[in-house]
C-alpha cells in the first residue's frame, strides 16, 4: 500500500485554515464587542435611572481588546457613588443584592451612619433625600438610606441571556 500526500492540496488547505482563523477572530472580536456594548449602554441606563439619595455621579466605561492572546471584554463603572447605588446604604433597606455578602457588604456595614434608621447629609437630594434646611455647609437632607439598585448586576444578567442569540447571529 502506498500513500501519496498531494502537497498543492496540503497548502490549499493550509490557506482556508489561516482565513477561517482570521476570519473566526474578527467574530470573536465582533461578537465581545456587540456583548460588551449592550452590557455598557444597559448599566449605564441603569446608573442614570437608579433610586438614590445624593448626587448621582456614575459614569460606565466599556472596552474590548485583546490580552494574552485572548479578547476580552471590559465594562467598568466609576464615581463615588457607585458601590453606593449598587449595594445598597444603610439598615432601613437592607440588601437584595444577591453578591453583596461575596465583597462584604452588609447592610449598615458603611461609616458611622450605616447603622442608623435615618441619618442627615450635605449636598443634592438626588431621589428621596428629605431637605431639611440650607447652612453655611449647604443644603442639608435626610435619608434612610438607599435600595440596593443592582445595575452591574443586572447588566450582567441580560448579557449572559442574550449572549447565545448574538454568538448565533455573529457566528452563522
Amino acid at each position: 500500500m502506498e500513500i501519496v500526500i498531494d502537497l498543492l492540496h496540503m497548502d490549499d488547505t493550509i490557506d482556508e485554515l489561516k482565513e477561517f482563523k482570521k476570519t473566526f477572530d474578527l467574530n470573536v472580536t465582533k461578537y465581545m464587542t456587540q456583548l460588551v456594548d449592550l452590557g455598557a449602554e444597559q448599566a449605564a441606563q441603569n446608573f442614570k435611572t437608579a433610586q438614590y439619595d445624593g448626587a448621582n455621579d456614575v459614569y460606565v466605561s466599556s472596552s474590548v481588546g485583546k490580552r494574552r492572546k485572548k479578547t476580552v471584554g471590559e465594562i467598568e463603572a466609576f464615581g463615588k457613588a457607585t458601590l453606593f447605588i449598587e449595594f445598597g446604604t444603610g439598615i432601613t433597606y437592607g440588601s437584595d443584592h444577591p453578591e453583596a455578602h461575596k465583597f462584604g457588604f452588609r447592610p449598615g456595614s458603611y461609616g458611622p451612619n450605616g447603622l442608623k434608621p435615618t441619618w442627615g447629609y450635605y449636598g443634592e437630594g438626588g431621589t428621596n433625600g428629605a431637605y431639611q434646611k440650607t447652612t453655611a455647609r449647604g443644603d442639608l437632607y435626610t435619608t434612610h438610606g438607599n435600595p440596593a439598585n443592582r445595575c452591574m448586576y443586572e447588566a450582567g444578567k441580560t448579557v449572559e441571556k442574550l449572549a447565545p442569540k448574538i454568538a448565533r447571529e455573529v457566528f452563522k
